[in-house]
Formats: C-alpha cells, structure tokens, sequence
C-alpha cells in the first residue's frame, strides 16, 4: 500500500514562506498559492492517498488565490515543476506511449481568445490534452526526479480565481515502484525567478516576464509519499516463514 501524507514542508519551503511574507509589506502581498490534490475524486484539495504498491494515480497540480486581498489578480503565465525522489526511487512516472507527460486541468479553459497555448511547444491547449515538458532549474538536492517544466499561456491573460476556488494547471500520474518514502515537491520550475508572470514569452527559458507578487511569488506546499509491501505479499512472507518453521520442527523430530 502506498499513503500520501500532506502537511509537512520542506525546511528551505518554510523559510522561503517567511521572507515572502516579509517582502509582502511592499509587494503587496503573493496572491497566489501552488499545492497538490492528491485525490481529485474527493471535493476539495485532498491531503492522503492511499493505492496499492505497483499501481498508478493521478495528482492535480492547482493554484489558488490567498486571501486577505488583493484577489483578481491577473496573469499570462504559469511554469511550474513537480519534484519528486528524495530517499530514493520509490515513486515513477506512469509508463506508456507518452511517459512523464502531463495533461492540462482547467485553467487551460480558463482563458480569453485566441485560446490558451502550451507554454512550450507553442500550440494550443485544452483541458486533458497532452503538455510537453520543457527545462528545469529546480532539480537538485534532495530531489532526485522532476517531471520538468510545465507551462500554459494565455495572450489575454487569465482571470483572477474567486476565493476559496483552486483551478487544477495540469494533472501528472505516477507509479509506486518500491517501500519508502518520498516528498512530492511543486516549486516553480526555475527558484528565484517566479512562477506566475505578467508578460510572458512563450518557449523563453527561464521564463520571461515579470513575476506577479516579486520573484518567487508563490506559496509552496509538498506532501510526503509512504510505501508499504502489499497485503498479499506479506501473506506470502508469512507462509514462507511458516513452511520454514515446519520444516524445522520435522527435522528436529
């Protein structure tokens, strides 16, 4: 079995929240707020998962706007990265005819006219077609995998999110390969330079524009990814152990 449990942030995550919450008394506040919905099923952004070992899921990448105000906030672009891997390979990107690509979520209907494109290739974008991956300053350590860099823009920018109403920006579906445990980690695809931009240029990396609340406008939030042996397997274990001391108690005798 594998469980997802939300809430604990990184120390780097928790200190990057203070100086933005200090850099805000002149910025005006971040507006926005980057998290993980681990079960889309479920109303609401939730916290725990639990799938079996061997079998995929799907998270949905969502923004949001804090409250107090300013809220409507508007912007172009979004570039985001989902890090994963800290404590070695436990979880991996679905395998299939497109491994590790995401699929856009709402905010890709979200948009004006002409339509909202693909921050990377370039071409148009619905809701639940495939994105492409583009470059990625976030990974490093602890973080062994990433997914990439993955962006939406929109020419006549995206409306401001009523408060309390989180929009999925794409969805990602992984793997759980072995027992252990993993952060899944969603920064802004390149640190420092923000995520969420006013004026965006598509397939400029990094991203061009400029960051709506300051560099590294966003709150960020991870959740932390525990592997369990299935139950099958430890009926499996537990019959081998008892062959075993079978076997044992007849040679004795």
């Amino acid at each position: 079995m594998l469980k997802i449990r939300r809430g604990k942030q990184l120390a780097v995550t928790l200190f990057a929240a203070v100086a933005l919450l200090l850099t805000s008394l002149t910025l005006h506040a971040a507006p926005f707020f980057t998290d993980v919905d681990l079960d889309p099923v479920m109303p609401g952004i939730q916290g725990t998962l639990t799938v079996s070992l061997g079998s995929t899921f799907t998270v949905l990448v969502v923004i949001g706007e804090t409250s107090p105000p300013p809220l409507g906030s508007p912007f172009d672009t979004v570039y985001l990265d989902v890090l994963f891997n800290d404590a070695g390979p436990v979880l991996g990107l679905a395998p299939g005819p497109v491994p590790g690509l995401p699929s856009a979520g709402v905010l890709a209907a979200m948009g004006g006219a002409p339509p909202v494109i693909d921050y990377v290739s370039g071409a148009p974008i619905v809701p639940g077609g495939l994105m492409t991956t583009g470059p990625s300053g976030a990974l490093g350590p602890p973080f062994t995998s990433g997914l990439g860099g993955v962006g939406l823009y929109d020419p006549s920018a995206f409306p401001g999110f009523p408060v309390g109403g989180p929009v999925d920006v794409f969805g990602v579906t992984f793997t759980a390969l072995a027992p252990g445990t993993s952060t899944v980690f969603v920064p802004g695809a390149f640190p420092g330079t923000g995520d969420i931009f006013i004026g965006g240029t598509p397939g400029t990396f990094p991203p061009t524009g400029t960051p709506v609340g300051g560099a590294g406008s966003t709150f960020y939030f991870s959740g932390v990814v525990t592997v369990i042996p299935l139950p099958t397997a430890w009926l499996l274990f537990s019959s081998a152990v008892f062959g075993v001391g079978l076997m044992r108690r007849k040679i004795s005798a």
